[in-house]
């Protein structure tokens, strides 16, 4: 009986521990670094700055803790040289379709497209770089793969780093309703 006491008393020591440390004051969930997927598709693409953001659900709208993220993230960058291409990696709110699954509803593929467009556009805003796209709401089609496309690549890089699908039962997702930014330097 006493073992269960102590095992309860620590139980409830290691989750009020845990708690606290995520309520560290001050810090958002927003503002917290980018993920480990992020920092090794950021290191395969050569981009010396990432971010992610997070959308509201079902929305395409940048909100202003989103926009300040990417202007922070942007004069850093310009700070440190110039910048030459932005990748814009932008989900739906569901996570990237498993390899059964192929692709997500139109709706889901057009929120996901929608996504990427409003942070191209907000980028062009700062900056004459050139801003390529991908939709995480479509896996790569065989040609795309074939020709080991710029598409294919980063979904590959991407699968490899560990990054969730429709296909894992997750209770909170990892991607869905985010965006993730890279920025890569002239050389």
């Amino acid at each position: 009986m006493k073992s269960s006491s102590y095992s309860m008393h620590f139980l409830v020591i290691g989750l009020a521990l845990i708690a606290s440390s995520c309520a560290e004051p001050g810090r958002k969930a927003e503002t917290l670094p980018p993920s480990l997927e992020a920092k090794i598709v950021a290191q395969e693409q050569k981009a010396s700055y990432v971010t992610e953001i997070s959308f509201d659900k079902g929305s395409t709208t940048l909100t202003p803790s989103a926009k300040s993220k990417l202007d922070e993230t942007m004069q850093r960058a310009r700070n440190a040289g110039v910048i030459d291409e932005i990748k814009v990696i932008a989900w739906a709110d569901r996570e990237y379709p498993s390899k059964a699954k192929k692709a997500l509803s139109k709706g889901q593929q057009k929120l996901a497209d929608g996504r990427g467009k409003a942070i191209d556009s907000y980028l062009k805003q700062q900056t004459p770089a050139t801003v390529d796209n991908y939709n995480m709401s479509e896996r790569p089609n065989a040609l795309e793969k074939l020709f080991s496309s710029s598409d294919a690549r980063i979904k590959r890089s991407l699968e490899e780093a560990g990054i969730a699908t429709t296909a894992h039962d997750l209770r909170s997702p990892e991607n869905a309703s985010k965006a993730m930014v890279m920025l890569i330097l002239k050389e």
